[in-house]
């Protein structure tokens, strides 16, 4: 737990610079730009964020960057590791609220046949 903890504290140190302040971005010069390249140019420099895939962009950024500002082991067998903890997890989950779910039910049930009586 203090192994994560530390993680999460380092990723907060690291990104503290950009999510303190307030950042105004335009996209005037991109767009001045891409009127004035020819369409072989256009082709060839493909800048237009239209044209990103974003399912496939944003598994690479992440894995990026826990590998390159987080410095995480991103082996395989890490990688395998961190999957099966996700299930494990997932699956916890799903029996913690299976169990409460039951518990409501076991309380509300009798409480909603004495109004129904």
């Amino acid at each position: 737990m203090l192994r994560a903890y530390e993680k999460v504290h380092k990723a907060s140190l690291t990104f503290t610079f950009f999510t303190k302040r307030e950042w105004t971005w335009t996209g005037g010069n991109c767009d001045m730009l891409m009127d004035k390249l020819s369409e072989v140019d256009r082709k060839l420099y493909d800048f237009d964020v239209n044209n990103i895939i974003w399912e496939e962009y944003y598994p690479n950024y992440f894995k990026g960057t826990k590998q390159y500002i987080l410095k995480e082991d991103m082996s395989q067998s890490k990688l395998n590791e961190a999957i099966q903890n996700q299930a494990k997890y997932r699956n916890m989950t799903f029996v913690v609220l299976f169990i409460f779910m039951a518990f409501v039910g076991y309380f509300l049930y009798p409480a909603l046949l004495a109004l129904t009586n």
